[in-house]
């Protein structure tokens, strides 16, 4: 017998969300389905033609549930999908395996982009391990590491993918070979142990960001021997978080006022509110995992007992350069040693705030695009009251998003396209030189920009990207 063509898949799929949405039930079934595979429901015509082959399966399926619920005593559909759980299963590999299908096969077409794995310019090797933190947030950590104990994963989790097609309002699938690509850094690796103890940043991403939007420069970091770890605010900022007590995905929340000033410090109010506190809690979760060493995730006991956390370091970009200001500014539970801004967005801050700056050692970098913007003067007023600022740098030809792993998501002609990297930026340049900015800052030391030098070996030997400085006058 010939086989189906992909238009019978398609007319099957329409058929099966037809009977779907007639039942309440199959509605509640098919839900489930679409997110254990982090398919979008009713969405047919966002899918990819490989999920499009689960159709079949997907109607076999909410047949099933619909004769098993029918015929249990309480008639409910939880027990129906328990009894189906082996169908279950099969929808879920098979969802997972279109998926990465999906992410290869663009990856390919892209020349193989994404570009994650640049040759770190610290003398250490770096780990990276996953974990929520006890009664706080999701935190990714990158650390020194002792080479060849750890593991391979994914640089992205796949149902971020969702969260940035709902902020960019671009499909999931331009997002799916961020899934299949490697992590530059081992997963769950031993961590390397020195006479003394590790110095410890807390990062704090921008708008959309997330907990690996920023996995190459806390790879550098790493390299140079801080614990980098950066959280996944849960206020609504980012691109995409989950709560622990809930399945259900914290997408960005739009502003539906009109842009200016007053309007931004008053809806931003909360959401700073909510990040300080979350940046507080983090610090006591690791103290607590220092003191006790209980924790599910390998190594991570072990990592905060080889970490510094009598006093921390805050390193934000854009929103997140907001949250290092202000969790500077209060009480987080240990003391704040210094503070690496990068593309500050104070124009989210109130006025005193900007007043009142921040008195412990201070470094920015500026991209030559936030440098030039309408709103540079607000971040000039910021900078200026802060009586330890030890560097202002902007970095030539960069955008604000190049602080970020974005531009090395897509081929130059792309992402250039897309306003992610600048005209002339080498890939993985400004990385090196932020973590070379940020670990000096650390160590008490003062780079000059001359030295702030991109190596990396993806650059051209003639394109080396040089911090200058920044007048603020």
């Amino acid at each position: 017998a010939a086989a189906p063509s992909c238009d019978h898949f398609h007319d099957s799929h329409l058929r099966s969300i037809n009977a779907v949405r007639a039942s309440p039930l199959l509605h509640h079934a098919y839900r489930f389905w679409c997110r254990s595979c982090t398919l979008d429901p009713f969405q047919v015509y966002a899918h990819t033609p490989w999920e499009l082959l689960l159709a079949p399966l997907v109607a076999s399926f909410s047949a099933n549930i619909l004769h098993s619920s029918s015929t249990s005593p309480n008639n409910s559909y939880i027990v129906a999908i328990k009894a189906n759980s082996e169908r279950l299963a099969r929808c879920r590999i098979m969802g997972a395996f279109f998926d990465d299908l999906n992410g290869r096969i663009i990856s390919a077409l892209l020349l193989f982009f994404p570009r994650l794995f640049p040759r770190l310019a610290g003398p250490h090797h770096v780990g990276v391990l996953r974990a929520r933190l006890s009664e706080s947030v999701f935190a990714q950590i990158s650390y020194p590491a002792v080479k060849g104990t750890g593991a391979i994963t994914r640089y992205l989790r796949r149902p971020v993918t969702k969260g940035l097609a709902d902020y960019l309002k671009m499909r999931k699938i331009f997002f799916s070979p961020l899934t299949t690509a490697r992590h530059p850094c081992e997963f769950e690796a031993q961590p390397e142990q020195c006479g003394e103890k590790w110095p410890v940043a807390i990062f704090s991403h921008g708008l959309g960001g997330c907990a690996e939007m920023y996995s190459l420069f806390s790879a550098e970091m790493a390299s140079h021997g801080v614990v980098v770890v950066a959280l996944e605010h849960e206020d609504g900022s980012g691109c995409f978080a989950q709560t622990i007590d809930s399945e259900e995905l914290i997408l960005y929340k739009r502003p539906s006022c009109k842009y200016n000033r007053e309007n931004v410090v008053g809806f931003r109010a909360p959401f700073l509110e909510q990040r300080c506190g979350e940046v507080r809690s983090a610090v006591s979760a690791l103290q607590s995992l220092a003191a006790h060493g209980a924790s599910d995730v390998a190594q991570l006991a072990a990592l905060c007992a080889s970490a510094d956390l009598s006093r921390v370091h805050l390193v934000g970009h854009s929103f997140g350069g907001a949250t290092a200001v202000l969790a500077a500014q209060q009480p987080i539970g240990v003391p704040v040693a210094s503070v690496a801004l990068f593309d500050p967005w104070a124009f989210s801050l109130p006025d005193d705030a900007l007043l009142r700056g921040v008195d412990v050692p201070v470094a920015t970098i500026l991209s030559e695009f936030w440098a030039s913007g309408s709103e540079i003067d607000i971040s000039k007023q910021l900078l200026a009251n802060c009586p330890k600022l030890k560097q202002c740098l902007v970095a030539p030809g960069t955008r604000h998003t190049s602080f970020s792993d974005a531009p090395c998501w897509y081929p130059g002609l792309l992402s250039r396209r897309f306003g992610i990297r600048g005209k002339e930026e080498p890939l993985h340049s400004l990385h090196e030189a932020m973590a070379a900015v940020c670990a000096n800052l650390i160590k008490g030391g003062n780079v000059p920009p001359s030295d702030t030098t991109s190596n990396s070996q993806t650059a051209k030997a003639d394109s080396k990207l040089t911090l200058v400085d920044y007048c603020l006058s």
